[in-house]
Parts: structure tokens; sequence; C-alpha cells
């Protein structure tokens, strides 16, 4: 099965791939593990694993339709973190 790979403003979004499910990735581990204590707390059960594109977390496909939602706003949030945090390293604030 292929895995699709959708980018939002320049910045990886969500991959749903293989084995039914949704992979979300960071590029910074604190924001990393930010999202699976959130999710964590929010009843998901996350894997984690790095791939040659970042920090991939990997959460159920088949939960219920709010906790997706909860998690995807979550992860926008954690997203908008990491830009700015890209900004700054770019930018020359981060050395």
């Amino acid at each position: 099965m292929p895995v699709s790979v959708c980018i939002i403003n320049t910045k990886l979004h969500i991959r749903e791939g293989i084995g039914a499910m949704n992979e979300y990735i960071f590029f910074d581990a604190g924001l990393r593990d930010r999202f699976v204590e959130y999710a964590g707390k929010q009843g998901a059960v996350c894997e984690l694993r790095e791939d040659t594109m970042g920090l991939v977390v990997a959460v159920a496909e088949d939960l219920s339709d709010d906790l997706v939602d909860t998690l995807e706003a979550r992860y926008d949030e954690l997203q908008d973190e990491q830009s700015d945090l890209m900004s700054r390293v770019e930018g020359g604030l981060g050395k």
C-alpha cells in the first residue's frame, strides 16, 4: 500500500500508512514528547519511531472522530511551535 503525504504550508502534516495507523511527524524530540504525553492523557496509544523524514508518532486509525480531531488540533499547535523554532534557528537566533 503506498504512503500518502500531506504538506500544508511547507510542513508535513499527517501521513496515513500501512497498518491502519495515522502518523504524525516531528522534527524536535521535545515537541514529539509533548504530543505523546497529551495523546496518552486522551487515551490514545502511541508507537514511536524515527525515519529518514523525522520523528514519527503513530496512533491507531480507528480512534473516534472526536479524538482524532483533538489530536490533530494539538498537532497543529505543536507544528506552529516547530515553525517558530525553525525560524529562530534559520534566522540565527538559535546559534
